[in-house]
């Protein structure tokens, strides 16, 4: 049954498990390496609107939490829409898929992105908490992507997503926003993902492939013509990279460090948010 509480929350610290990311991990099998049975389904204030989720008591991946400043997130595109409609959007570190959802249900064109796990049991539960928030029928669109940082990515699956959302939208028409004409990939969105020190060079990695070697590739075979938005008075070259920091580390120098070295631009744009550019 759905509780009724408000479990949004503004400051959590979830008990990280790294079992399933860290081939030498030496945490102790308890026969819990998969999301278990037990689960509960929760309501969250995300943007004003109330966003029922479920939650699990263990995950071998951390994925079974919402996290918080997901609203902040989400805020920030809804304020500066103009800037963002139209745009192919990929949010990578999904999680329970609650962003997603929501910028969905406002009428941007996002497909979530998260750990591969060889179960599913990520991607199922995104898809779970899709149709249960079905109330406008752009919610139950579940378009995922399940991608390891640090492995090639899987371009078929990504535009096959992405077409099929666009495809939905246009055909639902509930959304007074404009959808992307183009297949490139825009703007990577993140929240708090920066947990597993270990893994920062994978996701810089991916980060490398999507936002650099990808675009090189459609700059040989599409107008290479330079593509931005202003944001907070600032302009940002497109594609680029949008972080939400809310808990931010010891290791966030690192991260940050090893971003500006693979070529890119960080931008402090507020109190938690960055933005990573390439640089040309």
């Amino acid at each position: 049954m759905t509780q009724v509480t408000d479990y949004t929350r503004k400051e959590f610290d979830p008990p990280i498990v790294t079992k399933g990311f860290f081939p030498d991990s030496d945490e102790e099998d308890n026969g819990s390496n998969n999301i278990q049975d037990e689960s509960t389904e929760k309501q969250f204030n995300i943007c004003d609107e109330t966003m029922t989720i479920r939650e699990f008591v263990f995950s071998s991946t951390n994925a079974n939490f919402v996290w918080p400043n997901n609203s902040v997130l989400g805020s920030f595109l809804m304020q500066n829409s103009s800037s963002f409609e139209g745009r192919n959007i990929l949010e990578i570190g999904s999680g329970t898929g609650i962003l997603s959802i929501l910028l969905r249900k406002k009428g941007f064109a996002v497909v979530s992105c998260d750990y591969n796990d060889e179960e599913g049991e990520i991607e199922r539960n995104i898809e779970h908490n899709c149709v249960t928030n079905n109330k406008t029928n752009v919610c139950s669109l579940h378009h995922h992507v399940p991608h390891t940082w640090g492995n090639p990515f899987p371009y078929a699956k990504y535009h096959h997503e992405r077409e099929a959302l666009v495809e939905e939208m246009s055909a639902q028409g509930t959304t007074t926003l404009k959808l992307p004409i183009s297949d490139r990939l825009d703007v990577i969105i993140a929240t708090d993902i920066l947990i597993y020190v270990e893994q920062y060079p994978n996701l810089v990695s991916t980060l490398v492939e999507l936002l650099i070697t990808n675009q090189q590739k459609d700059n040989s075979t599409i107008s290479s013509k330079r593509r931005s938005v202003t944001l907070d008075g600032k302009e940002f070259t497109i594609p680029f990279f949008l972080m939400n920091i809310g808990r931010r580390l010891d290791s966030t120098p690192h991260f940050l460090d090893l971003m500006k070295n693979a070529g890119f631009k960080c931008t402090h744009l507020n109190k938690t948010l960055y933005i990573f550019e390439v640089v040309n």
